[in-house]
């Protein structure tokens, strides 16, 4: 005996119980969290490894803070101790983002300290032009701040993480 339908959860189903529900008065049921994964795989690992970007982002800067606030504490002055911290805050980063983030091993350092060195100057160039756009220091950060996160979640999503297997540029197949 031939099947009813198309295979519960696909794309057709989706479709044909709309269709259904609409023409019967019903709502088709609710699209549940697994739906939604299976329908939108892409965009589904996009905004989880964006939401594990910034919660390991508020990880990374506990640590940083945390490193200056101790160095502070044993005596070193604080410009010292900045320096020292936000080099080991680098550092402690490139294994954070590596790990819990990206999950890649393919994640070169080089590539990574060019992200971080052009998304500081690209923040300073929006930081100018914030404050020209609104003269509230604050409100200018908190802008620059939104900006260069994301914009540094894309730079390390498309050219610092290298899908395993490959060598080289992003998108370029190995020689």
């Amino acid at each position: 005996m031939p099947a009813a339908g198309p295979p519960p959860g696909t794309k057709d189903d989706l479709h044909s119980a709309t269709q259904a529900g609409s023409a019967s008065g019903t709502l088709p049921p609710a699209p549940t969290a697994a739906s939604w994964r299976n329908a939108a795989p892409e965009r589904y690992q996009a905004l989880a490894r964006l939401a594990r970007f910034y919660v390991t982002g508020g990880i990374n800067t506990a640590f940083g803070y945390g490193l200056y606030a101790m160095m502070i504490t044993l005596g070193l002055h604080p410009q010292t101790a900045q320096l020292l911290s936000r080099i080991a805050g680098i550092m402690f980063n490139f294994f954070t983002y590596r790990s819990l983030v990206f999950g890649n091993s393919n994640f070169p350092l080089s590539r990574f300290l060019l992200a971080y060195g052009l998304n500081y100057l690209a923040s300073v160039a929006f930081l100018d032009i914030a404050l020209t756009l609104q003269h509230d220091p604050y409100i200018a950060g908190v802008a620059t701040t939104v900006f260069s996160t994301l914009l540094q979640f894309c730079v390390l999503s498309r050219f610092v993480a290298i899908p395993s297997g490959k060598s080289g540029a992003p998108g370029k197949s190995p020689s």
